[in-house]
């Protein structure tokens, strides 16, 4: 049996190595290998000597059990008010914004991660949203991950760590006071990023210099904030001229698509929400970004499938071409059940998958090789907070391994072996039908039309 295993084993590799070499954007420029994996964790150990069984007829022995304490995984981050370094910098509800930092004395490199977590557009979404979007005392002291990014074995676990929480309920673009919006409530989220950086930074000793490595990123809600933040942080004084700066974007790529079923509200059409966002913020200065971005239409500077294009600093672009988000809000429901009819859902998800992929390969970043992309075709989103983002793969690389990859890039150039970015895309087409997708979904096979 383990030999006919084997065999199978083999005759797969050779199937999807061929259908890699059949299609050119299965894999291209992953360096894999020794050094490719993330280093895994070993399990602790423990050696206790346990009593032996008691004979029969005699007493057990009273001997307690020996506590084992478990070893803490992950990163513990500590609350700093901004109460005093920007007393602008303000939540939605107008409480004094914190973000939460753990300081490594040994590392140089950082990591700034944005939270997500949606956004409002108009003065009803803006006052649906839950207290616990608009406000952060409730986080308390500490914040403690595990999984994700936030996993020892991933790539950034060592860096300082800059984490920006999300109590301002505009994918952190904004600065405006209450009275001068129609939400009549502060939108500071711009502020806010700005404020947490430079304080974080200065409260190191050394603070940060030129050739130090920045990586500047985040998922959803947040991954939209750093898409814009990314090209300003050097040119606005966040950072110091210098710094290997390196864009991680997660679950970013807002695409304008067709309606499903004449779902074209709001709440279903993302365009109409970043223009609504746009125009509720009033931060057209911002978003230019002191001419990063020249579009006519400057609500473009903050969607994806607009402002990608425009980066100048190296990114990591990552997701799925199936992003669960943005088809749950295009039809209106989650799959499975699947919406119906389903024949027309799976075709539109298909048409969707296609758009995204294509417009991520045609990239200029991606052609001259300043960007890498991971594009999965699993039914999710936002995996960098997530276990998957160890696990998951296309074709055998996580998002892990390209994020390190991504990292190497930045740091070998200006070397003589430069490092290239990590470039995967899945190849297969329907909805959720890579191998390595972690979740166990029943699909119908006419998905695939």
């Amino acid at each position: 049996r383990r030999r006919r295993l084997r065999l199978l084993g083999g005759i797969a590799a050779a199937v999807l190595l061929g259908v890699a070499a059949a299609v050119a954007i299965a894999v291209l420029d992953f360096q894999g290998g020794a050094g490719g994996a993330p280093a895994t964790s070993p399990a602790a150990t423990l050696d206790v000597a346990l009593p032996s069984a008691a004979a029969p007829g005699v007493a057990e022995p009273d001997v307690e059990a020996p506590v084992v304490e478990k070893p803490v995984v992950g990163v513990t981050m500590a609350r700093v008010s901004l109460a005093e370094a920007d007393p602008k910098a303000v939540c939605n509800n107008g409480e004094p914004a914190a973000y939460y930092r753990r300081l490594a004395p040994n590392s140089s490199s950082w990591f700034v991660w944005l939270e997500g977590g949606g956004w409002c557009w108009s003065n009803i979404s803006c006052h649906m949203r839950s207290k616990r979007k608009t406000a952060d005392v409730w986080r308390g002291e500490s914040l403690h991950f595990s999984h994700g990014v936030w996993d020892p074995a991933s790539p950034v676990s060592g860096f300082n760590i800059i984490y920006v929480p999300y109590c301002s309920s505009d994918a952190h673009l904004g600065d405006v006071a209450a009275e001068d919006n129609v939400a009549g409530m502060p939108l500071r989220g711009a502020r806010i990023v700005r404020a947490a950086m430079r304080h974080a930074m200065a409260a190191r000793p050394g603070g940060i210099s030129a050739g130090n490595l920045v990586v500047f990123g985040g998922v959803s809600a947040g991954g939209r904030g750093a898409l814009v933040h990314l090209d300003t942080l050097v040119p606005y004084g966040v950072l110091p001229e210098g710094v290997r700066l390196l864009g991680f974007l997660d679950s970013v790529d807002y695409m304008e698509m067709p309606t499903f079923h004449g779902l074209d509200s709001w709440g279903h059409n993302v365009t109409k929400q970043t223009r609504g966002v746009m125009s509720l913020m009033h931060n057209e200065e911002f978003l230019a970004g002191g001419g990063a971005c020249d579009l006519e239409d400057v609500w473009k500077c903050a969607f994806g499938e607009h402002r990608l294009r425009l980066l100048r600093t190296p990114f990591l672009l990552a997701g799925s071409m199936y992003d669960e988000y943005q088809l749950w809000l295009a039809t209106g429901k989650n799959c499975c059940p699947y919406p119906s009819p389903q024949e027309e859902y799976f075709a539109f998800s298909n048409s969707f998958a296609n758009h995204t992929r294509e417009q991520v390969l045609q990239l200029p970043q991606v052609g001259s090789g300043t960007a890498g992309i991971f594009l999965t075709s699993c039914y999710d989103h936002g995996l960098s907070k997530h276990t998957p983002f160890l696990t998951e793969t296309v074709l055998g690389v996580s998002m892990a391994q390209a994020l390190q990859q991504a990292i190497d890039f930045v740091s070998s150039q200006g070397g003589q072996k430069a490092t290239p970015m990590p470039r995967v895309v899945e190849p297969c087409t329907g909805l959720h039908c890579g191998s390595g997708c972690s979740k166990r979904m029943t699909l119908p096979e006419d998905r695939f039309k």
